[in-house]
């Protein structure tokens, strides 16, 4: 029987009742902004001092950082944020969340409507028009009686399913207004994603399909953190000794240090983890969609190779790639019902012979202490230093791959990055949002000069709030990734990507936090032992060589097999 709790006290506002409602859902840390639109809310919450309420610059940013405490703790982000002007800001941080199934509540405060005979407002725009392609639901709250159903509608929405970000427009006029009834009664009830039964005669297709392969591969993506069935996928493969490969966004869903793994597949693939998907009789995907940094061309993806998808989103079934066994089930679930059924097949030939190809990226060329420094140096050097468990987050561009590969991640949450979007700007606000969470891991952002300076703002939140984060920043004065293709692909035709960077340690000082700065080897190990003695914000800037690329890389419109492992 599910406990009630009365509120019984003088009568309630609209704005107590969402603080109630919030309690309720056990959110911990509100992500928001100073605008004059929300002060009355600000301050109602600051005064309770239940919920940790943050003020950040900008709406993208307050997304973002609400996007990376979602990512780190498995919870649900929360944001308030004004109309107009805060709405438009915080599209990309929406698109962002939705693209990578980031379940976060975003509440935007309309300022109250003027009077017919004043000129219109111009902060009052469609935001239902512009937001929802980005958004899983749109609520507009316009009665104080509906407000308490609608919040407790969207903490069920966000996660159900796929997860995805939940948008509650609320008037400004309707924050103060008192709850008729002072008697609001909250059920006391887990809330469980919804479980679905797959078949058992499915289960027993898909457990005769892994005893009769004989090369099958494990193919692993973000939906497996998301539905928490890490463990349960670890069980699998060593039950089953089949060889697992990941998606970038599955990184840390199955240890990288495990024999079994071969690495990331795709565009910036192992060599093992393409070659394996390529020569694969069985391919066996969990929670991923078949982008086509992931899949190269389409109709050079594993061939020869029966495919069973899982996923939660019967959109993301046979959209792009065509399974033979389509299961629209929650990974955890899934494995749940197969795991006790499964035992292990004739793969032992097939893992030996896949574990002796190449797993890692071919080495980049040694600098010695006095000469110029690599950034993979950088982030090989990050991770001796780090503990096991850290949180990395990064930006978007050649940083990105680098750490991917040359940065082990052997738990899940612990890679916070921009997936299908690919969002410059990420990974500061991200790494912020991972910092309050307080899971009491070390934070670690890995950023480029060019991603970095596109929220570089918020380094007055870093300051304020005291947050430990280690910001590793590789300065080439490139937009890298860009200037790679247009190296490769493009006859080496540079065109709007050398950029002017400034000294991103004085600019640390000016936020009043410490900073070294590594042209070489040596100085780089020097000052990263010196960021992670401390307990509290430091910017490490490290000048790298300007034009050192990633690889492997798949040429634009290639096949996996295609792709290139140095110049």
């Amino acid at each position: 029987m599910s406990k009630i709790r009365d509120i019984l006290s003088t009568p309630l506002n609209t704005t107590d009742l969402i603080q109630e409602c919030f309690m309720k859902e056990n959110v911990e840390v509100i992500f928001t902004s100073s605008d004059p639109t929300l002060s009355s809310f600000s301050a109602h919450l600051q005064q309770e001092g239940k919920i940790q309420s943050v003020i950040m610059q900008h709406e993208q940013a307050i997304v973002h950082a609400a996007d990376g405490y979602a990512r780190a703790t498995g919870k649900i982000g929360v944001v308030i944020i004004p109309a107009g002007s805060g709405i438009t800001n915080a599209i990309t941080g929406i698109a962002t969340a939705q693209m990578d199934s980031v379940p976060l509540v975003i509440i935007s405060i309309q300022p109250t409507p003027k009077q017919k005979m004043e000129c219109d407002d111009s902060r009052t725009i469609d935001t239902f028009g512009m937001t929802l392609p980005i958004v899983k639901y749109y609520f507009k709250a316009i009665d104080p009686i509906n407000v308490q159903n609608i919040i407790t509608d969207a903490f069920k929405l966000a996660f159900e399913g796929r997860p995805g970000p939940i948008l509650i427009e609320i008037q400004e006029e309707l924050l103060m207004r008192s709850i008729p009834d002072s008697r609001v009664h909250f059920a006391e009830k887990e809330r469980n994603k919804l479980t679905k039964t797959i078949s058992p005669k499915r289960i027993e297709q898909v457990k005769n399909e892994i005893i009769n392969a004989r090369k099958p591969v494990l193919f692993v993506g973000g939906g497996v953190t998301i539905s928490g069935a890490a463990q349960l996928v670890k069980e699998f493969v060593e039950k089953t000794n089949i060889p697992v490969v990941s998606t970038m966004m599955g990184l840390g869903a199955f240890p990288s240090d495990h024999p079994c793994f071969l690495g990331m597949v795709g565009m910036h693939g192992t060599y093992a983890a393409n070659k394996a998907i390529h020569r694969s009789d069985l391919l066996i995907c969990l929670g991923l969609r078949f982008s086509d940094r992931v899949t190269g061309k389409i109709s050079g993806f594993s061939p020869k190779s029966r495919k069973i998808q899982v996923d939660i989103d019967s959109a993301e079934i046979n959209k792009i790639i065509k399974v033979d066994i389509p299961i629209v089930s929650d990974v955890k679930d899934f494995l749940y019902q197969l795991n006790p059924m499964v035992e292990s097949g004739n793969t032992n030939e097939w893992l030996n012979e896949v574990s002796s190809w190449q797993k890692k990226v071919a080495r980049y060329s040694d600098s010695d202490s006095n000469s110029q420094l690599k950034p993979q140096q950088v982030v090989e050097l990050l991770n001796r230093y780090s503990n096991s468990q850290a949180i990395v987050a990064t930006d978007v561009g050649q940083h990105q791959i680098w750490t991917s590969h040359y940065y082990p991640f052997n738990m899940p949450r612990t890679f916070i990055t921009s997936g299908g979007l690919g969002t410059m700007g990420y990974g500061l606000p991200a790494a912020i949002g991972a910092a309050l969470a307080k899971t009491g891991k070390e934070v670690i952002l890995v950023s480029g000069d060019g991603s970095f300076q596109m929220n570089f703002q918020e380094l007055i939140t870093v300051a304020q709030y005291q947050l430990p984060i280690k910001i590793a920043i590789l300065k080439n004065s490139y937009l890298g990734m860009v200037r790679q293709w247009q190296e490769m692909f493009y006859q080496g035709r540079y065109s709007s990507v050398r950029m002017l960077s400034p000294n991103f340690v004085a600019l640390a000082s000016a936020y009043g936090i410490e900073g070294l700065k590594a042209n070489n080897l040596k100085e780089a190990d020097n000052i990263i032992q010196q960021a992670f003695q401390q307990n509290k914000p430091f910017i490490m800037e490290f000048d790298i060589t300007e034009e050192e690329n990633v690889f492997p890389i798949v040429p634009p419109g290639g096949n996996n097999t295609e792709a290139l492992y140095k110049k």
